[in-house]
């Protein structure tokens, strides 16, 4: 139920992935994927999951705004390095046009936050483990 979604496909092979969707519907998306998953879990691991859920929410960078929310971007272990995650995140950025785009990245994760400086994010809001990047529209990210 993403608005945008972008595979890269090989001889059927799903190499990479991107989904967004817009800022606004970011509090009852994350209700809904928690739903969503919710009702595939057994009632003990739900337990867990949620209690796990609630520890992560008490420290998750909260960011109101206008514009599209990046939730998730994934490539392929095999084909990381190659430049497919740039095309998959300069689609999204041209997706975006004039508005900012939106994403979390998990604090330690240093080879994500060095590829989204590269694409021009900075930070706008962080917690414990995990940061809120924004890239402002119109910024130029310089092709690698």
């Amino acid at each position: 139920e993403l608005e945008h979604c972008l595979a890269a496909v090989d001889g059927g092979r799903v190499l990479g992935i991107l989904c967004t969707y817009p800022m606004q519907d970011m509090a009852e998306r994350q209700y809904n994927s928690f739903q969503f998953v919710g009702r595939t879990l057994e009632r003990a691991d739900f337990a867990a999951f949620a209690a796990n859920l609630r520890l992560l929410r008490s420290d998750f960078p909260e960011i109101d705004g206008e514009g599209e929310y990046l939730a998730f971007i994934s490539v392929a272990e095999d084909v990381r390095g190659s430049g497919l995650a740039n095309v998959l995140l300069d689609r999204a950025i041209s997706h975006a046009a004039l508005d900012p785009l939106f994403l979390t990245v998990r604090r330690d994760n240093e080879r994500a936050r060095a590829f989204y400086c590269k694409h021009d994010f900075e930070q706008v809001a962080a917690g414990t483990d995990y940061t809120f990047l924004s890239r402002a529209p119109g910024a130029v990210h310089e092709a690698s």
